[in-house]
């Protein structure tokens, strides 16, 4: 018979790996859509996005209400729904569209990982900037990929969409209880907070420069040869530093059959999925960033 930290183990493994099967999956899925327009007729496809979304919308009204939280689901549901059609008037196009369910669904998902061990407040913010820049992941690959294309509004789009998912998250559950102990550990680990909000900071400007190179028809001088540095030694320095003090402090690896709930514990592990569900994004996003400014393969 498993033993409560076994199954705790397996039912995080479990929810990661979806996690990571579909933000590898979603730079596919459009391709099928359009598959989709060619076989059948464009009037009913492009309705896709549309149906998809008000499904999701209906299930949230329903679930809640079941639930007996009327008024929070009501509250929230008003403000999703206008993030709604602020999305349709940045991205009229049905299949851009289709970012709205894809990324709601993402939040979902990474909300359900990130519960496993979570504890304490900003949960939810958590799970925005995760979601987020696995949206910006997605965004850099289409750039790569030879029929998709990396645009600005798809990264705002994904971005809102993530923002409905949340809200509906927070329109079901409420807010997380607890306390903010591990933000207080968080800044104490200034080896790893610090080149993290760096590391932030950069992608922000590996965005923006990844616009310039992509509308410069793939010119890589309009890629600053500084920015290309800072890829590189936020690459090298967290794939140094990041798994030696993981390890020496790591709260996942426990003494089989026994489950630690000690203030202490619980803040390692918080902090430990803020480092991660930040730093392993910005690495792959500088990482390939830094792929294309080396190899100057086509970025469209």
């Amino acid at each position: 018979m498993l033993t409560g930290n076994a199954r705790l183990t397996i039912k995080r493994n479990l929810y990661w790996l979806i996690v990571l099967i579909y933000a590898l999956a979603l730079p596919e899925a459009i391709l099928v859509y359009k598959k989709l327009t060619v076989l059948f007729k464009d009037t009913y496809i492009h309705l896709i996005p549309t149906i998809l979304s008000l499904f999701i919308g209906l299930l949230y009204l329903y679930k809640g209400l079941k639930r007996g939280n009327r008024k929070r689901l009501f509250l929230f549901f008003l403000p999703c729904l206008t993030i709604y059609f602020l999305v349709r008037w940045i991205e009229p196009y049905p299949n851009k569209q289709i970012h709205v369910p894809e990324y709601i669904l993402m939040a979902w998902i990474v909300f359900y990982a990130v519960s496993v061990d979570y504890e304490g407040r900003g949960l939810l913010i958590l799970v925005f900037i995760l979601s987020s820049l696995l949206g910006c992941v997605d965004e850099i690959i289409q750039g790569i990929h030879p029929a998709r294309f990396y645009g600005w509004k798809d990264i705002v789009v994904n971005t809102l969409s993530v923002s409905i998912g949340v809200l509906m998250i927070l329109g079901f559950y409420g807010s997380s209880g607890g306390n903010w102990n591990w933000f207080t550990r968080l800044k104490n680990e200034k080896v790893i907070f610090y080149p993290t909000l760096s590391g932030f900071l950069a992608a922000g400007f590996t965005l923006y420069y990844l616009f310039q190179l992509k509308n410069s028809g793939s010119n890589f001088s309009t890629y600053p040869l500084w920015l290309t540095s800072l890829n590189c030694f936020y690459i090298v320095y967290s794939l140094i530093l990041l798994p030696t003090r993981a390890n020496r402090s790591s709260p996942f690896h426990e003494s089989p059959g026994t489950i630690s709930r000690g203030k202490s514990q619980v803040s390692r592990k918080t902090t430990c999925l803020w480092v991660y569900g930040i730093t392993l994004p910005l690495v792959i996003i500088h990482t390939l960033a830094l792929y294309i400014r080396l190899t100057h393969s086509p970025f469209k």
